[in-house]
């Protein structure tokens, strides 16, 4: 069976299309002194977490890797992720604290209901968020999203390369609803080490959670850190 290059945690993350394509964008310094009239916070609507796995499979490979980590998988899509939406309340706190009417949205947001724009320009989403603007009642909308969570772990063919490692992808933007300008755009990736022995199904995986938590708590602080920075994002 002819391989393929699979790289399964982009496969099967949900995109925040407004930023994908166009790289981070920092808050300009100015923004604090030109407060806007009120800002929302939202999270994304949050994949579970999974097992995901990079590396040159074949769909034997995959369906084989798949069936192997299957009890893994279960104990993933068990775990919470309420440390990522204690991100939004970090940042909603910190508007406020600046003086900008500010309030966490506690709906998930999906963006699958929101339509695409046709042809974006550079610096603007690619998803329009304008609606959001009577729905929410606000001005501007911070917006952060889990890419992918999980473990990762690299295979060739059904052959394990590394032992798994607690994974977090995550990125935000803040958008102007009003004409869905990005003004700040900020990304985090995280990988942690277990430590040995991983695999201790029998135990609920405690090395393997240890890590995870790890990689949330590391990309939920370094992504909200980057807008408001690292001492209020904690």
């Amino acid at each position: 069976m002819k391989r393929v290059i699979v790289a399964l945690l982009w496969l099967s993350a949900a995109v925040l299309t407004g930023c994908a394509t166009q790289g981070p964008i920092p808050l300009d310094k100015s923004y604090w002194s030109h407060k806007p009239g009120s800002v929302g916070v939202v999270v994304v609507k949050m994949p579970k977490p999974a097992t995901l796995r990079v590396g040159a499979q074949g769909l034997l490979d995959q369906a084989i890797n798949s069936a192997m980590a299957d009890s893994l998988t279960k104990h993933l899509n068990a775990l919470s992720m309420e440390d990522f939406r204690a991100g939004g309340n970090a940042v909603a706190k910190h508007f406020s604290g600046q003086g900008i009417p500010t309030k966490f949205i506690p709906e998930e947001l999906d963006l699958t209901t929101l339509a695409k724009v046709e042809q974006p320009q550079k610096g603007y989403a690619k998803v329009d968020f304008s609606a959001l603007k009577a729905r929410y009642g606000v001005d501007q909308l911070v917006v952060l999203e889990v890419v992918a969570a999980g473990t990762i772990r690299s295979y060739y063919g059904f052959i394990p390369t590394s032992a798994p490692k607690g994974y977090f992808s995550c990125r935000g933007l803040l958008v102007d609803l009003s004409n869905n300008k990005l003004l700040w755009v900020g990304t985090s990736v995280q990988q942690v080490v277990v430590e040995s022995p991983w695999d201790q199904s029998d135990e609920n995986y405690p090395h393997i959670d240890t890590a995870f938590f790890r990689a949330m708590s590391d990309g939920r602080t370094t992504m909200v850190g980057d807008l408001i920075g690292p001492d209020a994002s904690r």
